[in-house]
């Protein structure tokens, strides 16, 4: 495996120059460790607060994992399209902060028409091991101006607020055709943010939260959104130690990028798809507002990019020391990996597996986990040693979207 190291810049497009004295740092190189196999394209994996996982099937079925053996917790494959595949199928699963207590669960899939649903389910009351197909409780919709079958979003999580966010894709296509990601009164190309507690008995069985950035009358925003300009942010996470939101978006022709944003600064940011793609401009016809570049971007290609973001989360294990603090984002095509640590030096390391599809923390943050959809495996994120690097004195320059050491 090789790794390479470049450095983050998290400001500007503007060209910047580092100097660095001679310093030895140890950098994590990450490897795959089998947790089970026997998965059918997983897509996701979640924990409920508890020990066990919960591995999301894009067939319908979510799966069990109490460390030992593999069991069906639910199977919602008849509200799916009839061959779910690509972007479709079921897609996300969130349990409830309170789900010890209470029994519900979130999910995202697409429905029998294609359209991204935000449903919820409880826990059997006869028997906790499993979920009730029979309570399902539709919330959101997301009815397609066009029936493209891509750019569904994919990612429900809790955050330590209590509400829950949902990160929906641009409706498909390429180019966002309809610019839905800019435009405020849709919830496609969006981050949005609801308060589904106490609310189960009466339809829309949520509310918006008061402090929603966009609820001011007439103003022509849908009052559900958080963030925009997202053309399909699959993969996407908290930091648990401090909120900070990490979303990895799947680009158009050119770009993948990575976006980091704190979380005092979180609403209202504006992402910029589809006026940018990365740090560049795409189609920047009728554009006028302030847009947040990522953090990071990689090109397309093989070698030291690729094609289709995965995003993971923010290593707060205490096993792994070197990869404390490090964002662990990989691409679906290629085999690269990125950590990402703000200001401080990027590293990509090469010759990993590809068709990651999602990764998942353990309750207490301790561990991380991964899905591939290709070989039906559970991995355990694990670090194989600590590579010594030393860092002499040489400039960085942006170049292509990449801060290319010189």
């Amino acid at each position: 495996m090789q790794i390479k190291s470049t450095i983050l810049s998290i400001i500007s497009c503007l060209l910047i120059s580092l100097s660095f004295s001679a310093v030895l740092g140890q950098y994590p190189e990450i490897g795959y460790q089998t947790v089970t196999t026997g998965l059918s394209s997983p897509v996701d994996v979640v924990n409920a607060g508890g020990s066990d996982l919960f591995i999301v099937q894009q067939g319908g079925i979510i799966r069990r994992w109490n460390g030992t053996v593999l069991s069906n917790y639910i199977n919602i494959s008849s509200v799916l399209p009839a061959s779910p595949g690509g972007e479709q199928g079921l897609l996300s699963v969130a349990f409830h902060p309170q789900y010890a207590s209470n029994g519900y669960f979130f999910v995202l899939y697409t429905n029998s028409s294609g359209n991204p649903t935000l449903a919820r389910y409880r826990r059997n009351l006869l028997d906790p091991l499993i979920g009730d197909p029979a309570t399902a409780q539709v919330l959101l919709t997301l009815v397609k101006p066009v029936s493209y079958t891509n750019h569904n979003g994919g990612k429900l999580i809790f955050g330590t607020d209590g509400m829950l966010y949902l990160g929906t894709g641009d409706s498909g296509s390429g180019g966002d055709p309809g610019n839905l990601a800019q435009n405020p009164n849709s919830l496609f190309g969006k981050m949005l943010r609801i308060n589904v507690n106490g609310f189960a008995t009466s339809a829309p069985f949520y509310a918006i939260p008061a402090d929603n950035p966009f609820l001011a009358p007439g103003d022509g925003i849908a009052n559900e959104i958080y963030n925009m300009g997202l053309r399909n942010p699959w993969r996407w996470s908290f930091d648990r130690l401090n909120g900070d939101f990490w979303i990895a978006d799947v680009g158009q022709g050119n770009y993948e990028e990575v976006n980091h944003i704190t979380a005092a600064s979180a609403a209202a940011v504006n992402y910029g798809w589809r006026c940018r793609e990365g740090m560049h401009n795409f189609d920047f016809s009728g554009c006028t507002a302030t847009y947040t570049d990522p953090i990071f971007e990689y090109t397309h290609n093989n070698t030291t990019g690729g094609f289709s973001v995965t995003g993971g989360y923010v290593y707060r294990g205490s096993e792994f020391p070197t990869l404390y603090g490090y964002y662990v984002t990989v691409d679906y095509i290629s085999t690269n990996l990125w950590l990402i640590k703000p200001n401080q030096p990027v590293i990509m390391q090469t010759g990993l597996l590809n068709n990651i599809a999602g990764f998942g923390e353990s309750s207490d943050g301790s561990n991380l986990y991964a899905v591939r959809r290709s070989s039906g495996t559970l991995y355990k994120v694990i670090v194989t040693n600590a590579v010594p690097v030393i860092l002499n004195s040489f400039t960085a320059a942006k170049q292509n979207g990449f801060n290319k050491i010189s």
